[in-house]
């Protein structure tokens, strides 16, 4: 009777011993599926950030988006926030099946199943009341580490405009001392999209917020779930064009669109290059790295460095250059933006109307931040001087120009204009600033052309005569180095010029820009010049040739939507060293960016030496610039 009972109690002792096991096991399993499901919430919602984060971010920058300093609704980190919860929702459960079967001790186990109050236990994100629904995005404590803040130069701008809605804005920046600078040298971040390397330095501004989420702060009276507090930034990179070659567009590398092969001329790309999608049309041109949106198809991956037919795959490559112990990986040197998850790359592109200063502007006072979003996307907005053409008039077969408008910025930041006509313009004499144009003075730094090489109109802009003009006519010479070359396009004190003469792209019976007189650069624009054209652009000699005593040329930057090289009939060679970016409306449309063309229209396929690099310095980054914006959330 004994054993009996004995073997009873240890039968029960090992019941026990399974059932409390088993229990644990439950336990362990239910608190892994609750945290794998939270993090599959945080996954989706901070992947819809990195797209909400920027689109509101422009929209802050548009009329109407703030009134003062409150910022509308849909651009407040509330709304960013709940847009984000909203679009990790794609996949929700029935709603009459969770009712029937859901009561108030249980949780919803699907990622798109969450619910927006959530929201209230994002730290940084404090609720100020249920009745007016208002958030306040504040930094994170002194123990989480972060990057280098951003300086604010316009004293109308604050900190607290950051904690109220993303503010992207030309008064941001960083101070050295007394010299207030846009960008500055600046990390890479550690992520697959290879427009640099990890850890490699670059020009850009970090715009950063930082913020917490605890997704299962929710539920946790139910689950009885350990804090999964993370902390996260976001980040948004303002990152100018700074690569040897950029196209937001569809690029064909290799080959010339006469089918000559870069690798048969003098063509020397030193690091990585950017093309929205790319096409490998021949090989035999080494660069270092190759950073798409689209992706491409490259033909021969020896012209891509570090690559070895041993390494064909992205896994194995990486799986050979992978570094635990850094931030700073060597990723797979062909790359789009979308092999990183929590990532997107957006170059802004306002095509055509980069070049316009006037034509769907909009800035009315009203916007979020304090920079408009034409003010801040276009070219043309950003120039100190104005060159418009007022009035031309058909000559020989071509037209000609006979009136031109310059304003220009004076001393205290003003702006005033003069108007150069025709002896015989009824306007001249009339008032102070209309005046005689002598077309016979050779003082006087614009005059009337005609292009041997395509018999078309032009004005010719000498810049070395220019700073002596500016400087007699009290404008200010080193204000004004950003120059705006077009016509006008809208009737404005009675002068108008047809727009059949100004198409775009330009051709042979439209009016075209000469620059002349800018192959010393240094002695009038040591610090950067920039000049911005809706014109057919031929270069008459030499741009930018002379360096500085310490071999380094000033950061010089020309854009127009067809540039040529010498304006004779004789075709000349050239040599071209710096960089080269390109933008196209038409996703489509293949473009070759090394066809550099004669003044006839030839591409050059011989006599012709390329040298691009990247930048590395401040210095060398022109005052107008493209700009791309590169959006990330990390953990920090």
């Amino acid at each position: 009777m004994l054993s009996v009972v004995s073997m009873g109690v240890l039968i029960m002792g090992v019941m026990f011993m399974n059932y409390k096991f088993t229990n644990t096991m439950n336990d362990v399993s239910k608190e892994t599926h609750l945290r794998l499901d939270y993090s599959d919430k945080e996954d989706a919602f901070l992947r819809a950030l990195v797209h909400i984060v920027p689109e509101r971010a422009q929209k802050a920058m548009m009329d109407g988006s703030g009134a003062g300093n409150s910022p509308v609704t849909d651009i407040s980190w509330a709304s960013i926030f709940e847009s984000a919860i909203q679009q990790a929702n794609a996949e929700s459960s029935l709603t009459g099946i969770v009712a029937s079967i859901k009561n108030d001790s249980q949780i919803i186990g699907n990622s798109g199943d969450t619910d927006n109050s959530f929201l209230t236990s994002i730290h940084g994100l404090t609720n100020a009341g249920l009745n007016n629904g208002k958030y306040v995005f504040v930094e994170p404590s002194s123990k989480v580490d972060t990057p280098q803040p951003v300086s604010y130069s316009n004293a109308a701008l604050s900190p607290g405009h950051d904690l109220e809605a993303p503010v992207i804005c030309l008064s941001k920046g960083y101070f050295d001392g007394n010299s207030f600078n846009q960008y500055t040298l600046t990390p890479y971040p550690n992520i697959q999209f290879g427009y640099s390397k990890p850890g490699e330095l670059i020009l850009a501004k970090h715009n950063w917020w930082a913020f917490a989420v605890d997704f299962a702060s929710v539920d946790s009276d139910n689950t009885k779930l350990g804090s999964t507090t993370k902390h996260y930034m976001i980040s948004l990179y303002e990152i100018p064009s700074q690569l040897p070659i950029s196209a937001d567009a569809f690029m064909k590398m290799g080959q010339h669109d006469n089918n000559s092969n870069w690798g048969e001329n003098n063509i020397n790309i030193e690091g990585r290059i950017f093309a929205s999608e790319v096409r490998q049309a021949a090989a035999g041109t080494q660069v270092d790295g190759i950073a798409t949106r689209r992706g491409g198809e490259i033909s021969d991956m020896s012209d891509i460095t570090g690559i070895d037919l041993a390494q064909m795959s992205r896994e194995d490559f990486n799986n050979k250059n992978a570094n635990i112990y850094s931030n700073e990986e060597n990723f797979f040197p062909i790359s789009r933006s979308s092999d990183s998850g929590k990532v997107n790359f957006i170059p802004i592109n306002r095509g055509i109307d980069f070049f316009k200063y006037h034509g769907n502007y909009n800035n009315n006072g009203t916007s979020f931040s304090p920079t408009a979003w034409d003010d801040y996307s276009r070219g043309a907005r950003q120039c100190s001087l104005t060159i418009e053409i007022v009035s031309t008039y058909p000559h020989q077969g071509s037209t000609s120009v006979d009136g031109i408008c310059i304003t220009a910025t004076q001393l205290g930041g003003s702006q005033r204009s003069l108007y150069y006509l025709r002896p015989t313009h009824p306007l001249v004499g009339s008032q102070a600033h209309y005046r005689a144009w002598n077309f016979n003075d050779e003082s006087f730094p614009i005059q009337p052309r005609t292009v041997s090489a395509t018999k078309q109109g032009a004005i010719a802009l000498d810049l070395s005569k220019l700073p002596t003009f500016l400087a007699a006519e009290s404008f200010a010479p080193e204000l004004n180095n950003t120059i705006h070359v077009t016509h006008r396009a809208s009737d404005d004190n009675n002068f108008y010029v047809s727009e059949e003469n100004f198409k775009f792209p330009p051709d042979d019976n439209d009016v075209a820009l000469i620059i002349e007189g800018a192959d010393d650069m240094t002695q009038h624009y040591s610090h950067g010049f920039a000049l911005v054209s809706n014109l057919r652009t031929f270069f008459d000699s030499n741009l930018n040739f002379t360096s500085h005593a310490d071999g380094t040329y000033p950061a010089v930057a020309i854009f127009s939507p067809e540039q040529r090289y010498g304006a004779e009939d004789v075709d000349v060679g050239i040599e071209l060293r710096g960089r080269v970016s390109m933008i196209s409306s038409d996703a489509d449309k293949e473009i070759a960016p090394l066809d550099l063309k004669s003044a006839s229209g030839e591409i050059f396929t011989s006599e012709l030496e390329i040298d691009l690099k990247p930048m590395k310095r401040l210095d060398d980054l022109p005052p107008i610039h493209f700009i791309n914006w590169l959006v990330v959330v990390s953990e920090i």
